[in-house]
């Protein structure tokens, strides 16, 4: 039968959102049981399609221009990290939730040899000239304007913001925020010059002799909905979302089935409660006429198996079934 729901548009990331190293969001969707073609990290194309759903119509770009497209209509729902959801701020751009991967630190970071020991320290010591690089000139500004120096020194007074060549009007000479495309470490070569950028381990920071000096705040990837995305569109965003962030979960769980002596369910049921093995009430088949086993199905969040799983078995547990769930919804 054809699927007769309202079609629903999704925007999906290209580039370290579709990458091995932060999140690969083509194999999240096709674990999450969407039949995806043509959106492999890397070889994507401009139009991949869900197979098994085609009521989803997709699109792929850059996540920086995605709330500029949810804002504008162009798509109801978006795949973006926090980061850029808080630079641009479109209207009616909204979060349907937080998927749980992609995470990175957005930070400020200086060269390690300028020794500063906070931000409104390199504020004192540059007030009359500093340089601040970064691919998020609007959330740096708000985050700069913040501190308690800069307020001392320069009230409201808001800096320069420098994008594309072009410089925003302001009384506030002494600072130049520059928009970077990229690569923005490498613009550091100087004590009074500072960058705003993300980072997972840090590594890139310290090859650019860098020094993370605060962080900003945190960012992962999440879906989020446009004013398109009205009434059975976001009942369908939910779905989606719940589909995805089931997908996401499902490498963190064990999906365990154990044989259990009928006198001691009540014991192993204790003990998995007790102890974190099971993120929801245990599954118990009771043994029919003539049999002493009962099978007891819990699902484990993997950390706390290896701290507590084998406690099952000196309990009197048998034959345990391990293995890795596709997806978890709870």
């Amino acid at each position: 039968m054809a699927d007769k729901r309202e079609k629903i548009r999704l925007a999906l990331p290209i580039g370290s959102l579709n990458h091995a190293r932060r999140g690969n969001t083509c194999d999240i969707i096709k674990r999450a049981g969407y039949a995806i073609r043509g959106y492999e990290p890397g070889a994507e194309s401009p139009k991949p399609v869900i197979e098994n759903h085609p009521e989803i119509e997709l699109s792929i770009g850059r996540p920086q221009d995605f709330p500029l497209k949810l804002s504008e209509g162009q798509c109801d729902i978006a795949i973006m990290g926090r980061d850029w959801f808080e630079e641009i701020r479109s209207h009616g751009v909204r979060l349907v939730g937080d998927l749980g991967y992609g995470k990175v630190k957005i930070v400020a970071a200086v060269l390690k040899s300028a020794q500063y020991k906070s931000v409104d320290e390199f504020i004192s010591r540059n007030c009359h000239d500093i340089e601040l690089y970064t691919e998020y000139p609007n959330l740096a500004k708000r985050w700069f304007m913040r501190k308690p120096q800069y307020a001392r020194l320069f009230s409201k007074a808001a800096p320069v913001i420098v994008m594309h060549g072009y410089k925003t009007a302001s009384k506030n000479l002494a600072i130049r925020i520059i928009e970077t495309a990229g690569q923005t470490e490498s613009f550091v070569e100087r004590k009074n010059q500072m960058i705003v950028e993300n980072t997972q381990t840090g590594e890139t920071l310290k090859k650019y002799g860098l020094v993370e000096l605060e962080e900003i705040m945190f960012s992962e990837a999440g879906l989020y909905r446009g004013p398109s995305c009205t009434d059975a569109k976001q009942k369908r965003a939910k779905e989606i979302y719940e589909m995805l962030k089931g997908a996401v979960a499902a490498p963190h769980y064990l999906d365990i089935w154990l044989n259990v002596p009928d006198s001691k369910v009540t014991d192993i049921i204790n003990y998995a409660k007790g102890n974190g093995l099971c993120i929801s009430e245990p599954t118990v088949i009771r043994p029919q006429l003539g049999q002493e086993y009962a099978s007891v199905h819990i699902l484990a969040p993997e950390e706390n198996w290896s701290k507590y799983g084998y406690g099952l078995k000196r309990l009197g547990a048998s034959g345990l079934a391990i293995t890795t769930p596709r997806q978890v919804i709870e």
